[in-house]
């Protein structure tokens, strides 16, 4: 297997904090295939990684610092920034909780895949991506350097203006079963199958209200402590 960045995002002053980063990295450990390099290791075969574009001082060598001041999600489209990974990417929002085997999901090797919103199939989302950093992926942080403010005020978020400019697959297609929602498909708990689950709004991962989830996610935290 070719290596792997799997990143995120954690911009200071919202409701996520490093903890988050660490409990993502924790779960990412139990259940990633290959072995961990340091992020400032050169990239090798079957290998992974874990980097966080970010304004915090508090993550080492994790942290790659965010350039610009984009509020909220639209920090995300620095992801795109060129000559930023020299590997393939997993892009995971840090409310995904991770809780199976990632052997497929690592494996992912496409130009370009977003996940398909969950109340909305048609509609592609950005809270998990995954792709092969290239011109057309670096056109994405580019054409939105032409003018934030306007952009920001066009666009409802960074998802849309992320599937209006690149070309993309749809990643329950690509792993069907092991992307799933906490709130569509695993209230009652995890099923058969699934790898990654993503939060999307409330209840919060770390809220009681979240049920198993938040009972598997303070495990996660306060094992990263």
């Amino acid at each position: 297997m070719s290596p792997l960045t799997v990143a995120c995002v954690l911009r200071s002053g919202g409701i996520y904090s490093e903890e988050w980063v660490y409990a993502l990295k924790r779960g990412l450990s139990r259940y990633m295939p290959g072995r961990y390099r340091d992020p400032l290791s050169p990239p090798e075969p079957g290998t992974w990684t874990l980097r966080c574009l970010t304004d915090s001082k508090a993550l080492g060598h994790m942290a790659i610092p965010l350039r610009h001041g984009w509020h909220g999600w639209w920090s995300k489209i620095e992801l795109f920034r060129p000559g930023l990974f020299g590997t393939r990417v997993l892009y995971l929002d840090l409310d995904t909780l991770v809780v199976g085997d990632l052997t497929e999901v690592a494996a992912l090797d496409v130009p370009f895949a977003m996940l398909s919103d969950f109340y909305r199939p048609e509609v592609a989302e950005s809270g998990v991506m995954a792709w092969r950093p290239s011109p057309q992926t670096e056109a994405i942080y580019e054409r939105f350097c032409e003018g934030p403010p306007r952009l920001i005020a066009r666009y409802r978020g960074d998802g849309r203006f992320i599937r209006e400019h690149v070309a993309h697959e749809r990643l329950q297609d690509l792993v069907p079963g092991q992307i799933v929602s906490l709130k569509v498909h695993a209230k009652g708990g995890p099923p058969d199958g699934a790898a990654l689950f993503f939060g999307h709004g409330t209840p919060r991962l770390n809220t009681r209200a979240a049920g198993w989830a938040h009972r598997e996610w303070m495990s996660l935290s306060r094992e990263a402590a």
